[in-house]
């Protein structure tokens, strides 16, 4: 549930992008407008940060500490976040060469996407205590997949956006999932398996 708020943030941002697109708000104006109230909320919310920790008396990381799981588990994260990259980067490109697509509405492919991954990051504590990590990251990948093949063929912008709330609610808790098993690695130290 906490990865939600990431997805929520993304999803706000393509939209706002989206807006400003069809408003005609010029690139400039818009990272302008967003870089000032972003600033406001750094400075106040700095009022509450903690101090921060260090990691005395932890094991530095080194390559050589990482074990088979651990391997394997970064190399699903590694997928994960490609897939995701690719969307966030290129969704719009693609959505924006579809017929009748304008630049505002290339801009949701990535809201969509967002959307639904902040979804199934909300539903995903309730399926993984339900159904059991291995279902949950088994059936995400194949949805996900088939979204993203699905966004791929359709050929129109419906059919797109489909797919690619499709691979968002697909993806949604595979990340979370793997790192929260490479946390709980009882062979590795934290430092190496424990994102910083």
């Amino acid at each position: 549930s906490f990865h939600a708020l990431f997805s929520v943030g993304a999803m706000a941002g393509a939209a706002m992008g989206a807006l400003a697109a069809a408003w005609r708000i010029t690139p400039a104006l818009q990272f302008s407008m967003a870089a000032g109230a972003l600033a406001i909320i750094a400075a106040l919310a700095g009022w509450y940060l903690e101090p921060g920790s260090t990691h005395e008396g932890q094991e530095p990381f080194r390559i050589t500490n990482l074990r088979g799981t651990l391997i394997a588990l970064s190399l699903i994260a590694f997928c994960i976040l490609l897939c995701e990259g690719s969307i966030a980067d290129w969704s719009a490109v693609y959505i924006g060469e579809l017929p009748g697509a304008t630049a505002a509405v290339a801009a949701l492919g990535y809201t969509v996407f967002s959307a639904a991954m902040a979804i199934g990051r909300m539903a995903g504590d309730s399926l993984n205590r339900r159904f059991g990590a291995v279902a949950v990251v088994r059936y995400g990948a194949a949805l996900s997949a088939a979204g993203f093949f699905g966004a791929l063929i359709a050929g129109n912008v419906p059919g797109a956006l489909a797919g690619f709330g499709c691979a968002g609610l697909g993806y949604a808790s595979i990340f979370p999932i793997v790192t929260s098993a490479a946390g709980r690695q009882k062979r590795v130290s934290h430092t190496p398996a424990s994102p910083r």
